[in-house]
């Protein structure tokens, strides 16, 4: 039996990686539980989306990382900056046109909330998983 799950990894300042339970990474993320040891910090979650065979993670076909920025109580700080009309995606895409001023806010925003792992970073996510 196949199923899906999502893995939620915390990166600390000393780069060592530490996995959070999903469905209280959700609590905080909603705003339902407040973590007073992230206060006043920036905090670099990775996402791994599995496969799972038998309960037991098979296979990892995506990693992906998000910041988060909290504020000085210990919640994340909800910034809708980040949000970008999808109907200017559609609309550039069958028009042919390019608009510089979306696109530059759609990077500005990518840049702050979003970054890319490196290798190194995929791997200690790897070991936590299948350690």
């Amino acid at each position: 039996m196949t199923g899906f799950t999502e893995y939620v990894f915390r990166f600390e300042q000393n780069g060592e990686v530490v996995r959070i339970p999903y469905a209280k990474w959700k609590r905080i993320r909603e705003g339902e539980e407040v973590v007073e040891a992230y206060a006043n910090q920036t905090i670099y979650i990775a996402y791994a989306y599995l496969f799972l065979e038998n309960k037991k993670p098979g296979y990892c076909p995506r990693i992906e990382g998000s910041i988060y920025y909290f504020d000085k109580v210990g919640r994340i700080i909800e910034n809708r900056s980040h949000y970008f009309d999808l109907l200017q995606d559609f609309d550039e895409a069958e028009s042919g046109v390019f608009n510089l001023h979306h696109y530059k806010k759609k990077k500005a925003a990518a840049d702050k909330y979003q970054w890319t792992l490196k290798l190194d970073e995929i791997q200690k996510i790897l070991d936590c998983i299948w350690k």
